[in-house]
């Protein structure tokens, strides 16, 4: 990943590293409430694209794993799993002038 960034001289990498994205506020991992909360989220939009039965459905099968999805959770919990990248962009090369302009054309 590094490479393509330097390659195309856009963009300089300052900071890369792997994060923890563990809940400060909560020490078990919960899924059921996870899924619940997803639910409650997401519920329109996968009604609006499946159907209500397909929704109603997946959300219903997905519960009834949330155990099986707590224990994975548990055990993974303290592995890096997001990777930050902090981007600076140099003052506007020609490559990047090309790039912007050659974006903007195509959505025309």
């Amino acid at each position: 990943m590094t490479k393509e960034v330097e390659k195309n001289d856009c963009f300089s990498i300052e900071r890369i590293e792997l994060t923890y994205p563990k809940s400060k506020l909560v020490d078990e991992a919960n899924a059921k409430a996870l899924l619940i909360s997803l639910r409650v989220a997401l519920e329109g939009v996968f009604i609006n694209h499946f159907g209500s039965e397909i929704a109603e459905e997946a959300f219903e099968r997905t519960i009834l794993k949330s155990d099986e999805i707590s224990t994975w959770m548990k055990s993974n919990y303290k592995k890096a799993c997001q990777l930050f990248i902090a981007l600076k962009r140099p003052p506007q090369s020609s490559v990047c002038a090309q790039l912007e302009i050659r974006s903007k054309f195509r959505e025309c």
